[in-house]
């Protein structure tokens, strides 16, 4: 929690500089509905394909003579079939790996997804090759993220203890590169001996570009990549080699540009291998779509003969970085921000998002901590819900669908399996803020000194919305100020949009009739499990006792097997002290952090054998309704619904 609220401030605090930059914090019923479908019949709704005068529907009106598209309108080409997806943008970031919620994560789709394990070189553990092993087994690409200086190669030891993040002496950079390189390689070594596994990308640090996890210079860092980067391809040509999984995409790390920009030159200079570069975000679900990063970073590693390199986003979470400490994790808005981000990750065309993270640390169950998307009892959260509704879509065709130009809080995601269209809708309101420093940056202003003085015309003024006179005697030129009070018609409407639902139409294209035949609701009353907290908290006190008592036998029976004739009666009398009972027994120190961790892993990973019977309450099952449920109509070829702020609305529609 400590480390999701440091991020959080500095992110904060970075958007009053020069950039946006972020700390990572240390990761059905579906039997249908028994309602009718509602189907367009007669004059208060046709069936989909043809209009009053039998002309067909499904004509191609992205041309010259196409009609405008309407603010709050998507026109949907249920016939114009685009490719799949993929799964490449289902990753999951963790520092651990547990089976039971890489199972679930698989049975929702999650499948041919990335999963990314951090690989500190300061320290050691015996969960790293489990953990990917136990990935693989699941049906996913393992990375690892090599990062951290060992103490014995450290340059540095003395300096700002920046929070729980490295220590000092691991954020120096190497004094002896080909040391550090000998310790990677046997690294990945033991993975495979041991375990098995090598992985299939190895990253090269995590967030280089801000001083909690790298203290030195730029350039510094450009010689480790070098001297990482051949090693690896010298021991193992097969992986994937890259890096640097920046903070943010646009940091200079002290340079005149991107350092991402800095060492795909470098890269392409001197011949290294760069198979992707990586990045992370924090930023709202629309800074992908803003910024065309993805457009200029794809051109400028194929002129510099990188085409096949892949753009990955190692590290996204629900939590926006302009949303502040106090964000609800556990309700609808992670789910939009899950639709929404995911939406505009594929419009941007991202090679691999991977998402941060799967499984809460133990906290309090649905209270709003956890960044994760299932709670440590293995409870379905909105996010969760909506992922199994959406991550299937990405095996399936898309449909070619078609927004305003200008729209960056409602988003639209349609797929079609066989006779089925499913189309996702979020609204996951872009904030007023933020929309003014992309605007401000996309037109070549400073975003920083614009805010900055844009906020000092508001506390002179005494008035939300300074006038052009008030922005210049806050200091802006006449053309800032024009351009910034030509900005205050979009913010004043997006704050509207944050506490106002959105009133929807969606245009069906198709040559077929067709039913509204399921919609699944993710709002303030509808999939949302937060409203029954005090409700679920026997159950989850039941789940919570099992699970411990599971996690003592488990104990009891792997210190007898270690040759220590404990009984179930001393781990419990010793519950939370295993160190006092087994200094009694003579254990050695390696003996007692073992059977610690042990015992602590055994009770998460229990915790979660109760996920079916929490999720199938009916406080937590999956809601579905009906068009007429849902309040959502039809009229022709024309679906209208309302959709509140930070929410999701699913719709399955059925062709025939």
């Amino acid at each position: 929690m400590m480390k999701s609220l440091l991020k959080t401030f500095l992110l904060l605090t970075a958007f009053a500089l020069t950039q946006i930059s972020c700390v990572p914090a240390p990761e059905d019923d579906d039997g249908g509905n028994q309602n009718q479908p509602i189907a367009g019949n007669g004059d208060t709704g046709t069936s989909g394909g043809m209009g009053d005068d039998d002309q067909e529907q499904g004509d191609d009106e992205s041309g010259d003579n196409a009609v405008a598209i309407a603010e709050g309108s998507f026109r949907i080409y249920a016939d114009d079939l685009l490719p799949a997806v993929g799964s490449g943008i289902l990753g999951i970031s963790s520092n651990f790996a547990w089976p039971k919620a890489l199972e679930m994560y698989g049975q929702a789709g999650g499948r041919g997804g990335l999963f990314r394990l951090f690989v500190n070189m300061f320290s050691d553990n015996d969960i790293e090759g489990r953990s990917l092993r136990d990935a693989r087994d699941s049906g996913l690409l393992t990375m690892i993220t090599v990062t951290g200086t060992p103490f014995e190669l450290a340059t540095a030891f003395e300096g700002e203890e920046l929070g729980p993040f490295f220590p000092v002496y691991a954020r120096s950079m190497p004094s002896d590169l080909d040391a550090y390189c000998d310790l990677i390689i046997a690294r990945i070594e033991r993975l495979d001996e041991d375990y098995g596994i090598i992985p299939d990308y190895v990253e090269i640090w995590d967030e280089p570009d801000i001083p909690h996890y790298w203290s030195s210079s730029l350039e510094n860092f450009l010689l480790l990549y070098k001297a990482v980067s051949l090693r690896i391809r010298q021991e193992f040509p097969s992986i994937k080699i890259g890096g640097m999984g920046a903070a943010n995409w646009r940091s200079k790390m002290g340079g005149d540009q991107p350092a991402l920009i800095t060492i795909a030159e470098q890269a392409a200079a001197e011949n290294l291998p760069l198979d992707f570069i990586s990045w992370h975000n924090y930023a709202p679900t629309s800074e992908l779509v803003r910024s065309k990063w993805c457009d200029t970073a794809r051109g400028l590693l194929a002129n510099l003969g990188f085409p096949e390199a892949e753009l990955m986003m190692t590290e996204w979470n629900l939590h926006s970085a302009v949303q502040g400490p106090t964000i609800q994790h556990d309700r609808s808005n992670s789910a939009a921000s899950f639709a929404g981000f995911m939406t505009t990750a594929i419009e941007s065309g991202i090679d691999n998002a991977v998402f941060f993270k799967l499984l809460d640390d133990p906290v309090e169950d649905l209270v709003g901590e956890g960044v994760g998307s299932i709670s440590h009892h293995g409870i379905k959260k909105p996010a969760f819900r909506l992922m199994e509704e959406f991550m299937p879509m990405m095996q399936e065709v898309r449909a070619r669908t078609e927004r305003y130009e200008s729209e960056y809080s409602l988003q639209l995601f349609s797929s079609r399996s066989g006779n089925r269209l499913r189309m996702v809708l979020s609204n996951s309101v872009e904030d007023a803020e933020w929309a003014y420093a992309s605007a401000c940056r996309e037109n070549g202003y400073s975003a920083s000194t614009m805010w900055m003085l844009y906020k000092l015309a508001v506390s002179e003024s005494s008035t939300l919305y300074p006038s052009e006179m008030n922005l210049m005697s806050a200091g802006m030129t006449a053309e800032e100020a024009s351009f910034s009070f030509a900005l205050e018609s979009e913010l004043r409407t997006i704050k509207s949009w944050k506490s106002n639902n959105r009133e929807v139409e969606l245009n069906l294209n198709t040559n077929s009739d067709f039913q509204i035949a399921r919609v699944v609701r993710f709002d303030s009353s509808h999939n949302a499990p937060t409203q029954y907290v005090d409700a679920l908290q026997d159950r989850i006190a039941h789940s919570e006792k099992v699970a411990r008592q599971l996690a003592r036998e488990a104990t009891v029976k792997e210190l007898n097997d270690m040759g220590y004739p404990v009984t179930l009666d001393q781990v419990t009398q010793y519950e939370g002290n295993l160190a006092a009972m087994g200094t009694k027994m003579g254990m050695s120190h390696q003996e007692l952090n073992y059977i610690s961790r042990f015992q602590g892993r055994a009770t998460f990973e229990y915790r979660l054998e109760s996920e079916a019977m929490l999720n199938s309450l009916p406080e937590t099952a999956l809601q579905i309704e009906s068009a007429e449920q849902a309040a959502v109509t039809l009229e022709g070829n024309i679906i209208r619904l309302e959709i509140e702020p930070e929410a999701v609305t699913v719709i399955d529609i059925q062709l025939y």
